[in-house]
């Protein structure tokens, strides 16, 4: 029984851990000051999400958690992308949903940075960026949440817990962002669940949208 208890506690204190420990970077992360010229300012965004990287690998570490529980798996590849690409689908419209009812206001960062020449310049950093960087990062964060809290809610509660999570860690972008990431961190999870856990497909879907979504902001 004692151990039992122990054992509840070890796995909460290890759900906390990963929530916080991110967060509290996520939020001195914030107070970097950036900078108007694009390139610049991803050089800034790379050396948080790298650092946030090594975060990740450090509370595998500390919670005895195997990398092999996110399930990178290649096989099946292009089924994998098809299935990647119409999730994309499915967050373009759950954005526009949530956009008609709650418009979205631009950052002070994201109107402070001017906008890039579309050129092959751009897509590769702009592929580094949106796939290797942000999606891989915070679908590794989102599922690190989803496994530790699993052990104390269940997949149910993990799959709803850790979407929650995903959306609450955007509060500093707005109500708007809050929600669509809340979203986005419902259909990621599904998913994961569907493709047997396999956290290539998410980081394809997750990828695919926000590489979208800056190259129709950066055009405009």
């Amino acid at each position: 029984m004692k151990n039992k208890k122990r054992g509840r506690w070890t796995d909460i204190l290890n759900l906390l851990l990963v929530i916080i420990i991110p967060f509290i970077f996520g939020t001195i992360s914030r107070f970097i000051p950036s900078s108007e010229n694009r390139i610049l300012a991803y050089i800034i965004f790379f050396s948080i999400y790298i650092t946030s990287f090594l975060i990740i690998l450090g509370l595998l570490k500390i919670t005895g958690t195997r990398f092999s529980e996110f399930g990178f798996s290649f096989k099946k590849l292009g089924r994998t992308i098809l299935i990647a690409l119409g999730f994309i689908l499915l967050g373009f419209l759950s954005s526009l949903i949530i956009s008609i009812f709650s418009p979205a206001v631009p950052s002070a960062v994201e109107e402070s940075i001017e906008p890039m020449k579309i050129d092959i310049y751009y897509f590769l950093m702009q592929f580094l960026y949106s796939f290797i960087l942000v999606a891989l990062i915070e679908d590794m964060e989102r599922t690190l949440i989803f496994l530790k809290a699993e052990k104390l809610f269940g997949v149910y509660g993990a799959y709803f817990f850790s979407a929650l999570a995903f959306g609450l860690a955007h509060v500093y972008v707005g109500v708007s962002a809050m929600v669509t990431a809340f979203t986005g961190g419902l259909l990621l999870n599904l998913l994961w669940l569907i493709r047997k856990r396999n956290l290539l497909p998410v980081v394809v879907a997750h990828g695919g949208y926000d590489f979208i979504l800056d190259w129709i902001r950066d055009s405009s």
